[in-house]
């Protein structure tokens, strides 16, 4: 699976945060999949992903998310 800036090209990556968990950027790259089928199926499986994802972070990780 490609990194977020490789997925969406050297301008994303001055914009992508380095310090971005891999679990967090797994989750986005799947939400903007080209292929349908490679997708979440709902928002609601999407959001379900991301709070799995977030419980399983630690303090210093979770606070790389939120200001």
């Amino acid at each position: 699976m490609a990194t977020f800036a490789e997925a969406l090209g050297t301008f994303a990556a001055s914009l992508t945060p380095s310090a971005l968990p891999p679990e967090v950027e797994g989750a986005i790259l799947k939400a903007l999949a080209f292929r349908p089928f490679e997708r979440y199926a709902s928002a609601g499986d999407m959001a379900r992903a991301l709070k799995e994802t977030l419980a399983n972070l630690t303090p210093t990780e979770a606070g790389l998310l939120v200001p």
